[in-house]
């Protein structure tokens, strides 16, 4: 593994999971252990901030399944999630079929992570405006 970063900010209310470089499956699990110590951490309501566009597995489809399996472990107890991604188009993703994203759009594209620290400070400044 090449970068292995997930943890928690208690302060923001946020949790940063990056993987790059190959990973073997019981790497994967490790991640997913270390991920749920760290989700302990916060409260609802919390954001996640998720950056596996270079993660390498084997057999390839454990990337999708860690995608897939991350999802349903965060929700329904969070806000936010940024996904960074080669798409440069900072937009939420809807989700058409009916799942647990479902009429949901809390998942964003970024194409790296501080546009999901500027969204949330400015989320966050917005807020503090109208309820003060």
């Amino acid at each position: 593994m090449e970068q292995f970063d997930v943890h928690a900010d208690k302060n923001r209310n946020r949790i940063y999971c990056i993987l790059k470089g190959f990973f073997l499956e019981s790497e994967i699990d490790l991640a997913f252990n270390r991920i749920s110590d760290e989700l302990n951490k916060l409260t609802d309501g919390f954001d996640v901030i998720l950056d596996i566009q270079n993660l390498k597995t084997q057999p390839e489809f454990l990337q999708e399944l860690f995608y897939e399996r991350f999802k349903m472990m965060i929700d329904p107890d969070c806000r936010y999630i940024f996904k960074v991604t080669q798409d440069k188009i900072f937009k939420p993703v809807i989700e058409t079929d009916r799942n647990i994203f479902a009429n949901h759009n809390r998942i964003r594209l970024i194409s790296h992570i501080q546009e999901a620290e500027d969204f949330l400070e400015s989320d966050l400044l917005f807020k503090n405006i109208i309820y003060n």
